[in-house]
């Protein structure tokens, strides 16, 4: 929806009708997020004090005139890194840290090609640690080489790393490997090798649809979920027009 009070339309009118509404929310269902999930649920890391999200992509700057774009409406969104991917985001950040009590943003528009903001961060409190998510799709810190392609796709790699007060969990973005590091400094492979597998997720995804369905249980992203990862994306805007930090509401 553009707006919040949109989606709070579309989740009441679902409601009133009786209607059991879930959104296809794959991220927290890809494989790398799988497995950190199950690390921070099984207490390794102990109290978790500071969690790290870098998402880099140089991606933009490549959308120069005439490229062949497979989502070419992204160059004219207004609102675009934040609005387009921040769901995933945010969606994926609750399912693995709960819910943030504030946040602070800042953003730019720096590519010509693109009216919306692509680069941003996010700065997410709560009361015993707090997370920072970097993103940015204007940065060469992943380019290995030339880049040789017939259309402009997002080519984005992401790093994870949470510290807690028994140890340290690393994604290693490349490759996908997680490792858990103690105080030593050794390293516990978690994963040698995690993939972004959206194909797959979508079948975890719907395989706990249908089992919801038929036991009756709550689905994991409900509509009135999903507000409060909408409610994310839209209070960082809010942030980041207003240049202050926003108190999330519970």
């Amino acid at each position: 929806a553009p707006s919040y009070e949109e989606a709070e339309a579309i989740v009441a009118a679902a409601r009133d009708a009786g209607v059991r509404l879930m959104v296809t929310e794959n991220w927290r269902w890809l494989q790398p997020i799988q497995t950190i999930k199950r690390v921070l649920d099984s207490g390794a890391l102990g109290d978790i004090r500071v969690a790290r999200f870098i998402h880099s992509d140089f991606f933009t700057e490549r959308m120069v005139p005439g490229a062949s774009l497979p989502q070419p409406f992204l160059a004219e969104m207004p609102r675009l890194m934040f609005y387009e991917m921040g769901p995933h985001w945010f969606d994926t950040w609750r399912f693995l840290f709960g819910e943030p009590k504030r946040l602070y943003a800042e953003a730019g528009s720096f590519s010509s090609h693109v009216k919306g903001e692509d680069s941003g961060v996010v700065t997410l409190g709560y009361d015993d640690f707090y997370g920072m998510m970097d993103l940015c799709w204007v940065s060469r810190r992943e380019l290995t080489g030339p880049i040789i392609e017939d259309q402009v796709d997002a080519r984005f790699v992401e790093h994870f790393v949470v510290d807690g007060s028994k140890a340290t969990l690393k994604m290693y973005g490349d490759q996908g490997k997680i490792v858990i590091i103690d105080n030593n400094g050794y390293e516990t492979v978690v994963a040698e090798q995690t993939e972004l597998d959206h194909e797959e997720s979508h079948f975890r995804l719907q395989t706990h649809f249908i089992d919801c369905l038929t036991s009756g249980s709550p689905f994991q992203t409900s509509g009135d979920d999903n507000l409060r990862t909408l409610r994310l994306v839209f209070d960082t805007y809010r942030s980041i027009e207003s240049h202050q930090a926003v108190q999330i509401e519970p």
